[in-house]
């Protein structure tokens, strides 16, 4: 299998050689990203370039991966490699390195996220896809990200934005660590212990020393505020995948809200522009307190107008 351009964010991105990408990705995708597999419609789209990150810095071992593939480049003749038949051992060994490979990776990256480079930023073209996939409104998607996170998923130091909720915390630790810890664990939801932007961290981590697992559960990430409880209906089999991905990019979060929506039906109902119906499924059955359907109906029309 060969490609006569290059393919990547910024690239010519023929059709038969973006298909030719996909098809070879999914190849390997077992290893990469579980339980998603690329649609081979030779459009290379941000879940296209994200996994090609993917497998550039787990497989290729590129410390800095850049998300194209080129002709005669590493990427591509690692890619082919995975295209040649080999004997079941080897390949069993080839997967046994590579999920060790995964592991390192995602213990060093949870433990210290890079920061020298920028998170990549949706674009107008990742929006429309996006919109296309679950056929809903461009605008209709700005709307939910307008409402949840201003619009950005990530702040200034290059975290993902989030948001710790002490009352889910509760829940998942079986209320053991109300008493010595009652800022962030407690009973019913309560805003009074927010400390939001880079502050929200500090709650976040002091969870997070006393048990992981749930403490990124306990914490909606990103673009869209996805909880992490949420993780298997973004399409992840366990919730340390899920928020390695939310400190990537905007992509990966734009990927898992799409999941998300599809996996709960909600993507009908802001496909219908049902401000109340999605209001309910995304934000809960108190939403109307926070009014955050008329919220979302105000920046879709915002949003529409421009």
């Amino acid at each position: 299998m060969k490609i006569i351009k290059s393919v990547g964010k910024i690239c010519p991105n023929l059709y038969a050689d973006v298909a030719t990408v996909q098809t070879l990705l999914n190849k390997h995708n077992p290893v990469l990203i579980p339980l998603m597999m690329l649609k081979v419609d030779g459009d290379c789209g941000p879940a296209t370039i994200g996994i090609i990150k993917e497998f550039q810095r787990r497989i290729v071992g590129f410390k800095h991966p850049d998300g194209q593939v080129d002709p005669a480049g590493k990427t591509f003749t690692a890619l082919q490699d995975v295209a040649k038949p080999k004997p079941e051992t080897s390949l069993q060994s080839q997967y046994d390195k590579a999920l060790l490979n995964v592991q390192l990776y995602l213990k060093s990256f949870l433990n210290e996220p890079e920061k020298d480079i920028a998170p990549q930023v949706l674009s107008e073209k990742d929006f429309q896809q996006a919109a296309a996939e679950i056929g809903a409104e461009v605008a209709a998607i700005k709307a939910v990200a307008s409402v949840e996170s201003s619009g950005g998923g990530f702040l200034k130091n290059r975290n993902p934005k989030i948001l710790f909720e002490g009352h889910w915390f509760s829940k998942f630790t079986k209320r053991q660590y109300d008493a010595t810890h009652p800022s962030i664990s407690y009973k019913r939801w309560s805003k009074q212990h927010y400390k939001g932007g880079v502050a929200e961290y500090g709650r976040y981590k002091t969870a997070k020393s006393l048990d992981a697992q749930s403490a990124m559960k306990s914490t909606s990430w990103g673009k869209f505020q996805i909880m992490g409880f949420n993780y298997n209906k973004c399409g992840y089999s366990n919730v340390e995948n899920f928020v390695t991905d939310m400190y990537k990019s905007e992509s990966y979060q734009l990927l898992a809200f799409v999941r998300f929506l599809k996996s709960t039906g909600l993507d009908k109902s802001l496909k219908a522009k049902n401000w109340a119906a999605f209001a309910k499924g995304y934000n809960g059955p108190a939403y109307a307190k926070n009014k955050y359907d008329i919220r979302l109906k105000q920046a879709y029309d915002a949003f529409s107008d421009k």
